[in-house]
């Protein structure tokens, strides 16, 4: 008994080392349309051979995870029908050899990531999230909510100090 004990762990390593081989090896990952419903996991941008990943019709939730930026090799990336939220990340935009991306038809917002690669998809990989924007679609980024947030700071700064020299003066 104590002998199997202690050969676990030797075990464990064994085990970890082949999944770690396994997961060196894999190239392609299709789960799609299996009504999944978890959120995509940051390990996933640790099988660095992966060429293609598609996660499309499930129910996937929370955000797409920065770590699929480590994915260097994608060549293909679909994440669309899902309840994905929040913004794509910025780090996705390191996918050089990304043919084939979409993300339509989930809850994402924000800018759409600009770079040579992202400027080659076209609108219909981005359909279906209202609160995108950017150069592929007809709702164009503008700085206006930021703009207008910090123009009210002003405002209320030029209240405050018209108030200040107010008290100031008296």
């Amino acid at each position: 008994m104590e002998s199997l004990r202690a050969e676990r762990p030797f075990i464990r390593s064994q085990v970890y080392d082949k999944l770690q081989e396994f997961y060196s090896n894999l190239i392609a990952i299709d789960i799609s349309s299996n009504k999944i419903s978890v959120e995509i996991p940051q390990v996933i941008g640790d099988i660095k051979g992966l060429i293609l990943l598609n996660l499309s019709n499930n129910i996937l939730i929370g955000s797409i995870p920065s770590s699929l930026g480590k994915l260097t090799n994608l060549e293909a990336l679909d994440l669309s029908f899902n309840s994905l939220s929040g913004k794509i990340p910025q780090q996705l935009t390191q996918l050089t050899f990304l043919a084939f991306f979409n993300v339509s038809f989930n809850n994402l917002l924000g800018p759409i990531p600009q770079n040579k690669q992202f400027g080659t998809f076209e609108d219909n990989s981005f359909e279906g999230n209202q609160g995108l924007c950017g150069e592929q679609l007809l709702n164009k980024c503008i700085d206006h909510v930021e703009t207008s947030a910090s123009d009210d700071d002003h405002e209320s700064e030029y209240l405050f100090e018209l108030y200040w020299n107010v008290i100031m003066m008296a």
